[in-house]
C-alpha cells in the first residue's frame, strides 16, 4: 500500500495539474527549469497583455514571446528593480524603461499594450510609450510563439536556435508570485489564457470560480477577495451582470442620420477647427460615412473601393485625403478607428494655411495642407450612413451608395461643440433624425442575399439554433421548387421532443411545431410546387405559446396544445433538410420520415431580424450540392429519355428523378443492376433497426419472382406494441394484413396468378390512417382505417422470406391478442396456442428492390451496412446484364450506323471494357464544324463536341483510369440546350453548363461511326486519339434506339465480332526487362522504359552515353522560352559510372526554374548519391542513400521522383528511400507556421533549363552518364541529334565512334578452376559460363553438353584490353544469353565470344583483346557504334612462369591439331567456327562453338547432359 505522505503529494500532484489552466494565482521558484507556459497572445493593432507580481530578487526574466526564429519579440525583464521591455516587430525596435524599487515584495501591476505604431509599457500608475516605424507591424504573421511568464523550458538550451531572441535563456529566473494574467487579443475582451504547461510552480491559489464573472467579464484576484473586470464588454455592476447603453447601430443599406444645426440656430455655425471620430465595420467595397458642411465648404467622408478618401474644402478648392495602404483593405468586416482633423491659423494679412490629418487604426495617416484665404468651415446640415440627395449634389460627394455595415462612437467636434452622434440617435434626441430602419445597441453582419439552390435531397445548411425570445421571435424567407416533397426547416432540442418544421408533402406547404407535451400541424390549402416564387414568415410568442405563419398573403394563427410553454431550442437549424440522418426524426414529419430533403431554390432568409448570407455559409462549410443562384429551366428533361433499363422517369427542380423500382437495376439513372436474394424455402433476411421506428407514414415497395403460388414476403415487428404488417403470397394473389393500435386491417390484390416466374414489383404507401396497396402498373387499391386517430406505427424488425427458427418453449406469451409475430432482435417469439404463421408457406423465388422508406434495405444488407443484420438467404451476382455485345478486335476496326438525331436533345449509353489507354468510341461528323465523339485519353473518357462556337472538351471527373478490363457504362445525356451530362457508372455526373452559349444545335450528317473511323480520318477530325477503340462493347442506347452493332450495322470494316472474347494477358515478369515497366495492352504489350535508364521496346538497349573529362564539361538543356513548364511532379533517372579521379563531391545533374528559386540537384557526396530540391520556400529538402558507394568506378542507376513535396530515391535496386518535409513540418509545429508553405513545395515553377555534368561550379563530373530521362525528355539522346535547344561545352564526349583508353582491372568473364594434382593452372572459359556464366537453357540441356576437365591448359602472360559498351548491364553471375528462337527477343547479349583468364568476378559484356609476350591470338569482333573506352589491365609474369607458358603453349598446339583431326573425322557436331558471330546468339548444336565448354557446377546435382568427344580450346 502506498504511504499516506506519498498518496497526498500524488493527489496534490494531480490537483495542481487539473486546475493550473484555471488557476489565477501562482508561485515560482526561479531554478533554471522553472517557467509557465500561457496560448500565444495575439496583439495585432490594438491588443494588450496584463498581469501582477511580486518578489524580492531585483533582476529576473518575466515574460518572453516571439515569432519563431524570424525576427519579432517581446521580451519583459525585471533590471535592478525597473521594468524594461524590449520590442522589436519589422525590422523597427523600442526600449522602454519604467518603474524602480519594483522588488520590494509588494503586488505590482504590469501591463503591455499596443495602439497602431505605439506601444506603452505600464507599472501601477506609471506609463511610457514610444512609436515604431516599420512597415509591417504585425506581430507573428500567425507563427507566434506561446507566452513563457518567469523562465523557459530548460531545452531550450539545447534549441536556443529556435528562439529569435537567443540570450533569453540565460537570463535569471523568476522567483516569486503571479497573478492575473491576462489577454486582450486584437482588442477584444479581456480573457484568461490557458497554461498549457508548467514546471517549478510551487504553490497556487484562485479566489476565483469559472461563472463568477458574466457576459465576459474576467475574475481579478485581490490579496483576499475578488472582483470582476468589466472594462472590456457592454455590462458593468459588481459581476458585470448590467448591460450598459450600447453605441453600435447597423445600417442595411438605405438607412441614414441626420443633425440639422437649423433647428438650434437662426443660421449654421462657423468653426475653426475640426475633428470627426467614429469606428466602423462592413464587407462593402464602397459606401457613404460621413458629411457636414454648406454649399461649397464641407468635410466629406467615405469608403472608396476598400480605402479612406476624405474631401475638405473651405471655399477656396478641395483639398483631398486618402488612406490607402498597398497590402491592406478597409472592407474586411472588422472594426476600424477613424480619426480626422482640422486645424487653421493665419500667416499673413488674407492669407491662411489649413492642415488636414487622417489616422486610421492608428497606424495609417495621411497629412495634407492647403494656403488661401479661409480659414472657417460653414455648415448647416451634418449627414452619417448616407446623403438623401448625394446624386444631385456632385460637388464634395464621394460615392453615392449608401452605406451598409455597422458604425458606433460617431463624434464630431466643431471647436467646442461635440456631437455625440450615434448615442443621441439611439436615445431619440429631438435634434436628430434617423430615416430608415437603423438597429441600435448591437451591430448585425450585412450580408447580400443571394439566392442560392438546393441540387440534391441530400444537400443542407446547418446554422446556429433559432433563438426564441420571450417577447417573439420572427423568421421569414422565400422558396421555389417544382417538387413535392422534402424538409425546408428544422430546428429540434436534442433528447426531446421540442422542435419545429416546415416540409412541402404532397405539393403543400405544411407548419409543425412542438413544445414537449404535443404538436400542432397545419397547412395552407395552396400548392407551391408550381415553379413560382413564395414567401413564408413565422411569428412565435413564447409566452403565450401561439404566433402565426403565413404563405404569401394568406396567414393562420395557431397555438400549440399541451401544458409546455417553452420551445426549447438546441440543437442545429438545418436549412434545407434534416441533417445527415432521418434517425430520431418527430412522427409528424412526414417528408423527414421518408427521408426527403428540399431541392429547390430559396433566398431573403431573415432570423429575428438579422439577415443570414446562406451562400456565404455554405461556401464556408464546404457543404456540396448548393448552387449560387436560382434559376428556373422550362424544358422538359424526362424527353430524352435519361432512365435507362426502363426506369421510370419524373420531372424535378432542374432534375429528372428516375424511379427504377419496377426494374432490375438500381442508381440515378437506373444503370447498375440491383442487389438479388434467392430464397430456399427456409432462409430468410433479418432486420432489427437500432430503434424502435415510430412513424405515421410508410414507403415500401418490393420486386419479387416465383413460381411457388404461396409464399412470405414481408413481416415486421415491434418490442412495444403489437403493431405488425404482414405482406405474403396466398394462392397466386397478393395478399397485405395491417394491425396499428388493434386496429386491423386486410387488402388483397392480384388480377392474375403472381406465380408465373416473371418479376413483379409491389408499392405499399400509408398516409396516416390511409392505406395504398399496387402491383406492377396496375391501379392502387386504397383503404382507410374505421378509425380517423390509427395514425402512429411501431416498427422494431423487418424479416423477408421466412419466419426462421420459432422457439415455442423457450419465452413466454406475449401479445395474445394479436395473430401474428412478436420478434426481437435476435431471437423470434410466437404463443404456444398460435400457429397462423406455420400455416404460410416459406417463400421460395428470388426478390429485390425492396425499399423501406427510401432506404434500399436489400443493397444496405449486401454491403454490411446495416448495424444488427441475419441473413441466410443468398445473393446473386451483381455482374452488369450485357446486351449485344461486340469485340473491336483491332484498332483498325469501326462500325457504322445512321446519324445521330442529336440537334437540341439526346441520349447516348453502352457499356465497355479495355486495356487500352486511348481509342476513339464515338464520331458524328456534321454541317461545318459541327461535330461530337467520346474517346479515352490516358484511360480517362473525353467528350468532344462543336456546335459552331469552337470545338469544346469535356474530361469526365472520375478518379480511376477506365482501361482496367471491367465493364464500365457510359451516359451522355442532353435533356436540354444549356445542359449536357456525363456520367460513369455510379460516380457523380460531369456537367458542361452551355448557358451565354450563343450556338447551341448540334446539325449531324453522315455515318454515325463507332469503335473508329477509318484511317483517312484520323488526321482531318478535331480528336486526339490516335487510333480506334480495342475492346468489347454492349447495350448500346442512341436516343432509346438499342441497336446491335454487329447484325444491324450498315457497314462492319476489320474484325468485329459477336461477344466479348476479352483480352490476351501477355504480360510477364521477364516482359520488360531493366525494371521497365510492362502495360497491358488488349493482345500485345509495351514496355515503359523511362525510369531505367535503357530503351528498346524491351528495355533492353543501352541508351546514349556522355564521358566528361579529365577536363570540365557540361550539357544544358534549355527549354522553350514560351513554354516553360511548372509541375507538381517529376520523373527522372539515369545511369554514370565515375572516374577512378573523381572528387568527393560533385554534382551529376541540376534543373533550375527560370528564377533560380526552385530547383532539384542530383549530388555525390562522400561517396554516396543525395538529392535536394526547393519548390520555392524557405528551405531545401535533402534526401540520400548514405548505405550505397558510387565512385566504385561500376555502374549505377539511379532513380527519383517528386509528387508535390514528397519525393523518393533509389540507387540500383535497393530500398526506395521516401521522405516528405510537409509530414516533418506538421509535426514540428502545432500551428500553421508557414502559411502558403504546403503549396509553395508543391509546385517546381517555370523549369528553364537542365545541367548535365555539374552545375556550373567547381567541381566537375569525371565519367559517363546515359540514358538520362527528365520527364520524357531524353537530354542526352537530344544533344546526340544537335538538338537546337542543347548546348554542350567543355570536354564531353557524346555518342563517341571510337574509343578512349583507360587502364582498369577487369573483373568480368573470367572463372577460376578448382586444382588438380597440384596444377594451379587457370583454363580459359568464355565469359559468363560456369558458376557466373551461360547456363543451358532448361529444355535444351541434351544438346549443351557439361564436361569434366581433367586436365588444365596453362596460359600465356596476357594483356587484357576491355572495351565495354557504353552501358553494360548490371553486374551479375546468375545470368546468361537469350535463348529465344525469336532473336529479334534477343537484345543486349553478350557481344564477345573471346577467351581470357578466368576471374569469378568478372560478368561484364563487352570486346576483350588478349596480348601475350609471345605471339598471341587476338579476337577482333566489329566494335558497337556507341562502344566508348577500352580498360587495360597487364600482369608481370617471372622467368619460370615464361618457360611453362611457352611449353604449354607447344603442348596445346599438338593436342589442338590432334583434336581438330579427331573432330573432323566425326559427322555429329562437327563445324566450322565463324569468328564474325557473336557468341550470345550461339545456341543448340549449330549455334554452340566454345560454348560447349562448360565447367561443373559446385553442386554436382545437375544434370550432366551428353559428352563430347572432342574439346577445344582458343588460347
Amino acid at each position: 500500500m502506498m504511504p499516506q505522505t506519498a498518496t497526498n503529494c500524488v493527489l496534490s500532484g494531480f490537483l495542481l495539474l487539473v486546475l493550473m489552466p484555471w488557476t489565477s494565482s501562482f508561485s515560482l521558484e526561479g531554478s533554471l527549469s522553472s517557467y509557465a507556459k500561457f496560448q500565444a497572445w495575439q496583439p495585432c493593432q490594438n491588443g494588450s497583455l496584463s498581469f501582477e507580481f511580486q518578489t524580492s530578487i531585483p533582476s529576473a526574466l518575466l515574460m518572453y514571446t516571439d515569432d519563431r526564429v524570424y525576427r519579432d519579440y517581446f521580451e519583459l525583464t525585471l533590471l535592478v528593480g525597473a521594468l524594461q521591455l524590449k520590442v522589436n516587430l519589422g525590422g523597427s525596435h523600442v526600449r522602454l524603461n519604467v518603474g524602480n524599487n519594483l522588488n520590494d515584495s509588494q503586488w505590482h501591476k504590469v501591463s503591455i499594450s499596443r495602439q497602431g505604431r505605439t506601444v506603452t509599457l505600464s507599472v501601477d500608475q506609471l506609463s511610457v510609450s514610444q512609436e515604431l516605424y516599420g512597415q509591417n507591424l504585425e506581430f507573428g504573421r500567425g507563427r507566434n510563439s506561446p507566452v513563457f511568464i518567469g523562465g523557459l523550458p530548460s531545452e531550450y538550451r539545447d534549441r536556443q536556435s529556435e528562439l529569435t531572441l537567443q540570450h533569453v535563456i540565460y537570463q535569471p529566473f523568476f522567483n516569486g508570485d503571479i497573478r492575473n494574467v491576462l489577454y486582450s487579443n486584437c482588442g477584444a475582451m479581456l480573457i484568461r489564457p490557458e497554461m498549457l504547461d508548467h514546471f517549478g510552480i510551487v504553490g497556487e491559489t484562485s479566489l476565483c470560480t469559472k461563472d463568477l464573472c458574466k457576459n465576459g467579464g474576467v475574475c481579478i484576484t485581490m490579496d483576499t477577495e475578488t472582483k470582476c473586470d468589466c472594462s472590456r464588454t457592454d455590462y458593468e455592476g459588481e459581476f458585470c451582470e448590467t448591460e450598459t447603453q450600447k453605441s453600435e447601430a447597423t445600417f442595411f443599406g438605405s438607412e441614414y442620420i441626420f443633425y440639422d444645426f437649423m433647428a438650434q440656430r437662426t443660421d449654421h455655425i462657423s468653426s475653426q477647427s475640426d475633428r470627426v471620430e467614429f469606428y466602423f465595420r462592413t464587407e462593402q467595397h464602397s459606401g457613404f460615412l460621413f458629411y457636414t458642411g454648406e454649399k461649397s465648404d464641407y468635410i466629406s467622408i467615405a469608403l472608396r473601393s476598400g480605402t479612406i478618401m476624405a474631401i475638405v474644402n473651405l471655399g477656396g478648392g478641395e483639398t483631398k485625403v486618402d488612406v490607402s495602404p498597398s497590402d491592406y483593405r478597409f472592407d474586411d468586416n472588422q472594426w476600424h478607428h477613424l480619426l480626422l482633423t482640422r486645424s487653421s491659423r493665419k500667416l499673413t494679412v488674407g492669407n491662411a494655411k489649413y492642415i488636414v490629418k487622417m489616422t486610421v487604426d492608428g497606424i495609417h495617416s495621411t497629412e495634407r495642407s492647403m494656403v488661401g484665404t479661409f480659414t472657417m468651415l460653414d455648415s448647416k446640415v451634418l449627414y452619417v450612413g448616407g446623403h438623401p440627395r448625394a446624386m444631385r449634389m456632385g460637388q464634395g460627394i464621394i460615392v453615392t451608395n449608401y452605406f451598409k455595415g455597422c458604425m458606433k462612437k460617431v463624434i464630431y467636434m466643431a471647436d467646442s461643440l461635440k456631437l455625440d452622434l450615434s448615442k443621441m440617435a439611439s436615445m431619440g434626441n429631438s435634434f436628430v433624425q434617423v430615416e430608415g430602419k437603423i438597429t441600435f445597441n448591437q451591430c448585425q453582419d450585412i450580408v447580400e442575399t443571394n439566392p442560392i439552390t438546393f441540387t440534391t435531397p441530400e444537400s443542407f445548411i446547418p446554422l446556429p439554433r433559432w433563438e426564441v425570445r420571450k417577447e417573439g421571435s420572427s423568421l421569414s424567407f422565400t422558396f421555389q421548387t417544382s417538387e413535392d416533397k422534402g424538409v425546408i426547416m428544422y430546428n429540434r432540442r436534442r433528447g426531446n421532443s421540442d422542435f419545429f418544421a416546415f416540409e412541402i408533402f404532397d405539393g403543400y406547404l405544411w407548419f409543425i411545431i412542438d413544445l414537449g407535451s404535443g404538436a400542432f400541424k397545419d397547412k395552407i390549402a395552396k400548392k407551391i410546387n408550381d415553379k413560382m416564387p413564395h414567401h413564408v414568415t413565422l411569428k412565435h410568442f413564447a409566452t403565450r405559446k401561439s404566433g402565426s405563419f403565413s404563405l404569401d398573403n394568406e396567414a393562420k394563427d395557431y397555438t400549440v396544445p399541451g401544458n409546455s410553454t417553452n420551445l426549447n431550442l438546441d440543437g442545429e437549424l438545418y436549412v434545407g433538410g434534416f441533417g445527415t440522418t432521418n434517425e430520431g426524426i418527430p412522427k409528424d414529419l412526414w417528408a423527414g420520415t421518408l427521408g426527403y430533403g428540399y431541392v429547390g431554390c430559396m433566398q431573403d432568409l431573415v432570423l429575428n431580424e438579422n439577415k443570414v448570407d446562406l451562400l456565404m455559409v455554405a461556401r464556408k462549410n464546404s457543404r456540396a450540392g448548393i448552387g449560387d443562384r436560382c434559376k428556373v429551366e422550362t424544358w422538359v428533361k424526362c424527353s430524352t429519355r435519361p432512365c435507362l433499363n426502363g426506369g421510370a422517369c419524373s420531372e424535378g427542380w432542374n432534375r429528372y428523378m428516375c424511379d427504377c423500382r419496377g426494374t432490375s437495376y438500381r442508381g440515378t439513372q437506373c444503370q447498375s443492376v440491383a442487389s438479388t436474394l434467392n430464397f430456399d424455402g427456409g432462409q430468410y433476411m433479418k432486420v432489427a433497426f437500432p430503434e424502435e421506428s415510430v412513424t405515421e407514414v410508410e414507403d415500401i415497395s418490393l420486386r419479387f419472382r416465383t413460381e411457388r403460388e404461396s409464399g412470405l414476403l414481408l413481416v415486421t415487428s415491434s418490442q412495444k406494441s403489437s403493431d405488425m404488417l404482414l405482406l405474403y403470397l396466398d394462392r397466386g394473389k397478393l395478399k397485405l394484413e395491417i394491425s396499428i393500435s388493434n386496429q386491423k386491417e386486410q387488402m388483397t390484390i392480384g388480377r392474375e396468378r403472381l406465380n408465373d416466374l416473371a418479376w413483379h414489383t409491389v408499392y405499399m404507401t400509408r398516409r396516416g390512417d390511409t392505406l395504398t396497396l399496387k402491383i406492377d402498373d396496375n391501379y392502387p387499391s386504397a383503404v382507410a382505417f374505421s378509425s380517423s386517430y390509427v395514425k402512429v406505427m411501431n416498427i422494431k424488425l423487418l424479416l423477408l422470406g421466412s419466419p426462421g427458427p420459432l422457439p415455442s418453449d423457450t419465452y413466454p406469451r406475449v401479445h395474445q391478442s394479436m395473430n401474428l409475430l412478436q420478434m426481437e432482435v435476435g431471437r423470434s417469439i410466437m404463443p404456444k396456442d398460435d400457429l397462423y404463421l406455420h400455416q404460410i408457406p416459406s417463400f421460395v423465388g428470388s426478390m429485390q428492390q425492396f425499399y423501406f422508406n427510401n432506404k434500399e434495405i436489400i443493397q444496405l444488407a449486401k454491403t454490411n451496412s446495416l448495424p444488427n443484420l441475419n441473413i441466410t438467404a443468398q445473393f446473386n451476382s451483381d455482374a452488369p446484364v450485357l446486351k449485344d455485345t461486340v469485340t473491336f478486335k483491332s484498332k483498325d476496326a469501326y462500325v457504322t450506323l445512321p446519324k445521330l438525331l442529336a440537334r437540341s436533345q439526346f441520349s447516348i449509353s453502352f457499356q465497355f471494357k479495355t486495356i487500352e489507354l486511348y481509342g476513339l468510341l464515338l464520331y458524328n461528323g456534321g454541317q461545318g464544324p459541327d461535330f461530337i465523339a467520346i474517346e479515352l485519353q490516358d484511360g480517362y473518357l473525353h467528350v468532344l463536341f462543336n456546335m459552331g462556337g469552337g470545338p469544346q472538351r469535356v474530361v469526365v471527373n472520375i478518379q480511376q483510369r477506365l482501361n482496367d478490363n471491367q465493364w464500365h457504362l457510359v451516359s451522355v445525356q442532353r435533356p436540354g440546350l444549356e445542359q449536357i451530362q456525363i456520367r460513369v457508372d455510379d460516380e457523380h455526373p460531369t456537367i458542361s453548363d452551355l448557358t451565354g452559349s450563343t450556338k447551341l444545335h448540334l446539325d449531324l450528317t453522315g455515318y454515325l461511326y463507332v469503335g473508329g473511323v477509318s484511317k483517312s480520318m484520323f488526321n482531318d477530325i478535331p480528336y486526339s486519339s490516335p487510333y480506334g477503340f480495342q475492346g468489347c462493347m454492349a447495350s448500346v442506347d442512341f436516343n432509346g434506339r438499342r441497336p446491335n452493332l454487329f447484325r444491324e450495322a450498315e457497314k462492319i470494316y476489320y474484325g468485329v465480332e459477336e461477344g466479348c472474347q476479352g483480352a490476351s494477358n501477355s504480360c510477364r515478369a521477364d516482359s520488360c526487362m531493366n525494371g521497365g515497366y510492362c502495360i497491358e495492352q488488349w493482345n500485345s504489350f509495351q514496355c515503359d522504359c523511362k525510369m531505367t535508364s535503357y530503351t528498346g521496346p524491351r528495355c533492353m538497349q543501352e541508351s546514349m552515353s556522355a564521358t566528361f573529362g579529365p577536363t570540365p564539361g557540361l550539357i544544358t538543356y534549355y527549354y522553350p522560352p514560351d513554354s516553360l513548364p511548372s509541375r507538381t511532379s517529376d520523373r527522372l533517372a539515369f545511369g554514370f559510372r565515375t572516374s577512378s579521379s573523381q572528387e568527393k563531391q560533385v554534382t551529376l545533374l541540376r534543373v533550375e526554374s527560370q528564377t533560380g528559386a526552385d530547383f532539384l540537384e542530383v549530388e555525390i557526396i562522400n561517396g554516396s548519391v543525395f538529392v535536394s530540391y526547393n519548390m520555392g520556400s524557405q528551405m531545401s529538402v535533402p534526401i540520400g542513400d548514405h548505405f550505397t558507394k558510387v565512385t566504385d568506378g561500376n555502374y549505377h542507376v539511379v532513380k527519383v521522383t517528386r509528387d508535390g513535396a514528397a519525393a523518393t530515391l533509389q540507387v540500383d535496386s535497393n530500398d526506395v528511400i521516401r521522405k516528405d518535409p510537409t509530414s516533418f513540418l506538421s509535426k514540428l509545429f502545432s500551428v500553421n507556421e508557414f502559411p502558403g508553405e504546403e503549396q509553395q513545395w508543391s509546385v517546381f515553377n517555370n523549369q528553364s533549363k537542365i545541367i548535365v555534368g555539374g552545375n556550373g561550379k567547381k567541381p566537375f563530373f569525371r565519367g559517363s552518364i546515359s540514358g538520362l530521362v527528365f520527364n520524357g525528355k531524353r537530354v542526352i539522346d537530344l544533344a546526340c541529334v544537335q538538338d537546337p535547344f542543347v548546348v554542350k561545352e567543355g570536354n564531353v564526349l557524346l555518342c563517341p565512334t571510337t574509343t578512349r583508353k583507360h587502364e582498369m582491372q577487369s573483373t568480368e568473364g573470367i572463372r577460376q578452376t578448382t586444382p588438380h594434382d597440384g596444377v594451379t593452372d587457370d583454363i580459359i572459359v568464355p565469359a559468363g559460363s560456369g558458376e557466373g556464366g551461360i547456363r543451358c537453357p532448361e529444355d535444351d540441356e541434351d544438346d549443351c553438353a557439361q564436361e569434366e576437365f581433367s586436365d588444365n591448359i596453362i596460359s600465356t602472360t596476357v594483356k587484357f584490353t576491355y572495351k565495354p559498351t557504353t552501358k553494360p548491364p548490371p553486374k551479375s553471375t546468375d545470368t546468361g544469353p537469350c535463348y529465344s528462337k525469336d532473336l529479334l527477343n534477343c537484345d543486349n547479349q553478350v557481344e564477345s565470344t573471346n577467351l581470357m583468364k578466368p576471374d569469378r568476378n568478372s560478368s561484364k559484356s563487352g570486346q576483350l583483346n588478349i596480348e601475350g609476350s609471345k605471339p598471341s591470338t587476338e579476337y577482333n569482333p566489329q566494335r558497337p557504334a556507341n562502344s566508348s573506352r577500352e580498360q587495360e589491365v597487364t600482369q608481370t609474369p617471372n622467368l619460370a612462369l615464361i618457360i611453362g607458358i611457352v611449353g604449354g603453349v607447344l603442348v596445346a598446339l599438338i593436342i589442338l591439331i590432334i583434336a581438330l583431326y579427331k573432330f573432323r573425322s566425326r559427322d555429329e557436331g562437327t563445324y566450322k567456327v565463324d569468328e564474325s558471330q557473336n557468341f550470345a546468339f550461339l545456341e543448340k548444336k549449330q549455334q554452340q562453338g566454345n560454348g560447349a565448354l562448360l565447367g561443373n557446377h559446385s553442386g554436382g546435382g545437375g544434370k550432366s547432359g551428353k559428352k563430347k568427344d572432342v574439346k577445344e580450346w582458343y588460347v
